[in-house]
């Protein structure tokens, strides 16, 4: 038997990106899908036919997260189809990047509303069903920016620690009646449709006024700024001689990455070595 067989998930925004990577996952182990989109597309259709094909009852709901009243009509209309909710990923999400001296107050509020009360209006609607259930399990993706923040995202950040906050209220409320919850923070990663640097994004430029397509056009490749890559930075202690030194680690396979980080350690403690052992080891 696998491990969700015969459970019902209900993804948000799993039209493509990591919602559509849940979705997938959770069908291979057996659970059925129900998931949302502000519009089903070919994207959609691509997702709930690549679903299907692992044998499992799939149904994709075109709805804004964000409106009260869709998604109460939403998840009422997923208990009817599927009879049941046994887990609420909450992955709806925007970005408006801005310096906050440059942020207007539509960005504000659209990444909130969207990326915020979107997991408030799933969770007031699907909770009463799992309480009913007598049990079920609620996701919040959350992201490490809502735990450290971001220059250029404070209302990314706001709307992400809220997500975390939300998870932890939740479990305190519902915890008794045998309701999880819980928040994931992943770590930043390019969305494919999003080719502008860090620096851009900060500033709040446009992907239409990005110099990266063109860069990228030209065949250049900036370290740290590659998708699908992995950036490490190994820096030395600071307070000692040659602080500043540090290197660079791109990593684009799991299975080396230990390797590689070993090895620029090794690195660091040969130029120590060449700086006459004034630097400490750890």
């Amino acid at each position: 038997m696998k491990l969700l067989e015969g459970k019902t998930a209900l993804i948000t925004g799993a039209a493509r990106g990591i919602g559509k990577a849940l979705a997938i996952r959770f069908a291979r182990e057996g659970a059925n899908i129900a998931f949302t989109d502000l519009v089903i597309d070919e994207n959609g259709e691509a997702t709930k036919a690549e679903i299907a094909a692992l044998g499992v009852k799939v149904e994709a709901y075109a709805s804004n997260a964000a409106d009260f009243e869709q998604t109460q009509e939403v998840v009422a209309q997923v208990v009817k189809d599927f009879g049941r909710v046994d887990i609420l990923v909450n992955n709806a999400g925007i970005t408006k990047d801005g310096l906050l001296m440059r942020m207007t107050e539509a960005q504000w509020d659209a990444v909130l509303t969207v990326n915020l009360k979107s997991a408030f209006n799933f969770c007031k609607a699907v909770v009463p069903v799992m309480m009913k259930q007598r049990g079920g399990s609620i996701i919040n993706m959350a992201s490490v920016v809502g735990v450290h923040g971001n220059a250029g995202q404070c209302n990314y950040a706001a709307s992400k620690a809220g997500l975390i906050a939300l998870a932890k209220s939740i479990a305190q409320e519902v915890g008794s009646r045998g309701i999880r919850a819980n928040a994931i923070a992943p770590r930043l990663h390019r969305n494919r449709n999003d080719r502008r640097s860090a620096r851009e994004r900060a500033r709040g430029v446009d992907q239409e006024d990005s110099a990266a397509p063109r860069r990228q056009a030209r065949g250049h490749r900036r370290r740290g700024n590659i998708p699908g890559f992995r950036y490490v930075e190994l820096r030395h202690r600071p307070g000692y001689p040659g602080r500043r030194r540090h290197e660079h680690v791109i990593i684009h396979n799991a299975a080396i990455q230990h390797q590689a980080i070993i090895a620029a350690h090794a690195r660091i403690r040969a130029s120590r070595a060449a700086d006459g052992g004034l630097l400490s080891d750890s």
